[in-house]
Formats: C-alpha cells, sequence, structure tokens
C-alpha cells in the first residue's frame, strides 16, 4: 500500500520538494513522513523484477516501431541540475553541448535512459523503458565501470523479447558499444566521430620472428569512406517535422 501511496503522490504532486510534496498534495497526516521516507531505503521492493513487468507491460501495450523484425531502442544520457549539494549521487558535471543555453559545468545526477520507438495518431514518440543514476553512486568494491558498459548492463538488464537496433548519439561510438552489442548478437545504429578510425586484421608473418606479432594492421579513418557514395543507397527522409522531403545516403 505504501508503493501505490508513492506513485500516487509522484504522479500529481505540483512541486519536487522530495516526501514532503506527497504529503503535502494527498493531504496525509505528519505522522506518514516517516513511514514514506523509510519506504526509499527499503529492499522490499526489487528494481529488476519491477522493470522486467514494466517492459513486457509496455510491449503489450503500445504499437511498436518494427524493422526487419526488429525493435528500435533509443538510449541517451541526461545531466539533471540539482540545487541540494548533499543529495545522494550528486556531483559536478561537465555537460558537452552545442546548446549555448546550457551551462558548461553545473551539480547535479548523471543519468543513462532507454526508450522503445512507437508510434501512434500519425506520429512516432519514445516510450521509457529505463533509466538509471550512472554517476556518483558505489555500489560494491568491483573496479569501476565506465558509462559505455553501464549502459550495455542497462540494455541486457531489459531482457527484451525479440532483438533489435540500438540507436545512440557520437558519444556512444566507441570500442566498448561496439563489442558489447555485437556481444549480444544485435545491430548499432551510431554517428561516428569525426576522429574516429579502424583497423585491418593484422596480416600473419609467413616465417615468425621474436616479438609480438602485430595486433592491428592497416589504419583507415571512418570518415572518408562515407565520401564513397558508391557504398550507400539513396532515400527520402522528412526535415524536422517538414512535409517536403531529400534525399540522404
Amino acid at each position: 500500500m505504501w508503493f501505490v501511496v508513492v506513485l500516487a503522490g509522484m504522479s500529481i504532486r505540483r512541486d519536487l520538494l522530495g516526501v514532503t510534496s506527497i504529503v503535502r498534495v494527498l493531504g496525509l497526516n505528519e505522522n506518514c513522513y516517516h513511514p514514506l521516507l523509510r519506504f526509499f531505503h527499503s529492499s522490499a521492493m526489487n528494481l529488476q523484477k519491477l522493470t522486467e513487468l514494466w517492459v513486457s507491460l509496455t510491449l503489450k501495450l503500445f504499437k511498436k516501431v518494427i524493422v526487419n523484425e526488429r525493435y528500435l531502442i533509443i538510449g541517451d544520457g541526461i545531466k539533471i541540475a540539482k540545487s541540494g549539494k548533499k543529495m545522494p549521487a550528486v556531483k559536478g558535471l561537465h555537460q558537452v553541448s552545442s546548446s549555448n543555453t546550457k551551462p558548461e559545468f553545473i551539480m547535479g545526477h548523471s543519468c543513462q535512459a532507454i526508450a522503445l520507438l512507437a508510434q501512434g495518431r500519425g506520429t512516432h514518440f519514445a516510450v521509457p523503458l529505463a533509466s538509471r543514476i550512472h554517476e556518483g553512486l558505489v555500489h560494491s568494491d568491483i573496479p569501476k565501470q565506465t558509462l559505455s558498459e553501464k549502459m550495455i548492463a542497462l540494455l541486457k538488464s531489459l531482457k527484451l523479447d525479440r532483438s533489435f537496433y540500438l540507436v545512440l548519439d557520437a558519444f556512444y561510438s566507441n570500442r566498448k558499444i561496439i563489442k558489447g552489442i555485437l556481444g549480444m548478437l544485435e545491430h548499432l545504429v551510431v554517428r561516428i566521430r569525426n576522429n574516429a578510425v579502424a583497423y585491418y586484421p593484422a596480416p600473419r608473418p609467413e616465417k615468425p620472428s621474436r616479438g609480438r606479432p602485430k595486433i592491428y594492421g592497416e589504419k583507415v579513418k571512418l570518415g572518408t569512406i562515407f565520401q564513397k557514395l558508391d557504398f550507400f543507397i539513396a532515400a527520402k527522409s522528412p526535415i524536422y517535422g517538414r512535409r517536403f522531403t531529400r534525399e540522404v545516403h
């Protein structure tokens, strides 16, 4: 019942003052404050099980976008400013963004989120599947994971019932994301960085010699591949909601 009370309070509260907002908007007695506060530190709720139930419910309720018998999954990171510097997981963060409306440095939470692309009423929209705070929290003594590794772990925890295409931005075009997706036998759609490079397999020497064998072969700048338009197929694409289309490769 406390769980239902918390969900109701978080859905209709008018301000963001934590448990106080829930007590105020539901008109609860002041004695309910401490029981509600203990709820957030309780181990009675299994977050992993709750996430799996939400994912299965989402797949039943919404009309999914299916491409080549695969879901379209969207992932991204977000940094949310917080006023309380002593809140759990609040830390100094650097925002890398082309938008000049965002401050370069903030105190806040760094989260990563995954959503499912759905459709309805003639439009497309993203349905959130899971979001976690991935910086500023230490749960164990295991070696520190990178944000890319945590994104792959979050994706695996969803336990989707079919294959998917994962769409990410250029921040995630790195080795750990690519190897993680390949290990899951899935496909990745991502914009590569301008300085991204790849290597051909190292040639095997005809006669083994002393020393460590080569790991990498010839280096290739990936940006040069996209200059060869013969490798790509032209398709029509709308531009930010406009009616006319243009051909893209």
